[in-house]
């Protein structure tokens, strides 16, 4: 027990093979085994934010633990570090966890286990099957509740798929409304223009000329909106702080994607303006003024 000092730590009983299964990298010491029994001494494997609060920067491999319950105090020696990972809450921090054995465990202390299988392909037949040995085995216990950790992500995070879905859908409405908005405003800026590009491709302009001045034109236009946006959106990404997971506001990749569309956006809507600016007769152009 560092310095005699306690500590909160999350304690979960496993078996051998569970960081396996779950793909949480064992990053020092090693994993229980069938030698780790009631009579071998307790053994606990730690996580990275467990260690770090309890050893520092020190190796936690070998170092002693003391637990203390509300009638039993055992004392467990760190055999391994493993990666942090999620307890409780996806939308949490990673806490402080142990691992103990479930083999050194008081079986009648536990009232239900929870069985973890890595399976490639369907799960369908998995699930049969595993309904099937627990009908055989214990006749008398209830089909056991089976479902994949996907499903349980999902229906943590449910909440803010739904955000998402709405935000995409809101942001999608807004885009075609950007789109029709800056091809109405750029092809009446190109429409008022008509003399001066007629009069330029009197003089000897050529078409495709035309085409790039228009284009550029407007799309420093559409560029100087995106950067206006942009700096609105970061001052208003706090706003939207609790809807994420997994995902700063501040993204960079998310901010570039965002702006690209746009350009994109802003090149299809000036395309038929410069279109037809290049199509222009310059006589006619000249006799409307």
């Amino acid at each position: 027990m560092p310095g005699h000092e306690i500590k909160n730590v999350w304690m979960n009983a496993t078996s051998s093979g569970y960081f396996a299964t779950m793909s949480i990298p064992v990053l020092a010491g090693r994993d229980f085994n069938e030698r780790d029994t009631p009579v071998s001494g307790r053994k606990i494997v730690l996580n990275q934010s467990a260690a770090r609060m309890l050893f520092g920067k020190r190796n936690p491999v070998g170092q002693q633990l003391k637990s203390f319950g509300d009638k039993d105090t055992y004392t467990y020696e760190v055999i391994g570090l493993v990666r942090d990972a999620k307890y409780r809450d996806v939308r949490e921090a990673d806490p402080p966890g142990g691992y103990v054995a479930v083999s050194q465990e008081d079986i009648d202390k536990k009232p239900d286990y929870s069985l973890l299988i890595r399976i490639h392909g369907p799960a369908g037949p998995v699930a049969a099957a595993l309904r099937d040995i627990v009908h055989r085995v214990a006749p008398d216990v209830p089909a056991p509740a089976i479902t994949s950790m996907d499903a349980l992500i999902s229906r943590d995070l449910i909440s803010e798929r739904m955000m998402t879905m709405l935000a995409v859908f809101f942001a999608g409405c807004a885009l075609l409304v950007t789109g029709i908005g800056l091809y109405g405003t750029l092809a009446y800026s190109t429409a008022r223009r008509t003399s001066e590009i007629g009069i330029r491709i009197a003089l000897g302009a050529q078409r495709l000329q035309v085409v790039r001045m228009v284009l550029k034109e407007n799309l420093w236009i559409a560029s100087a909106g995106v950067v206006v946006g942009l700096v609105v959106a970061v001052m208003t990404s706090k706003l939207l702080a609790s809807f994420l997971y997994a995902t700063s506001p501040h993204s960079p990749g998310v901010m570039a994607l965002a702006a690209a569309v746009l350009a994109v956006v802003a090149g299809s809507a000036s395309a038929i303006p410069a279109a037809r600016a290049a199509m222009i007769d310059p006589a006619a152009a000249i006799r409307s003024e």
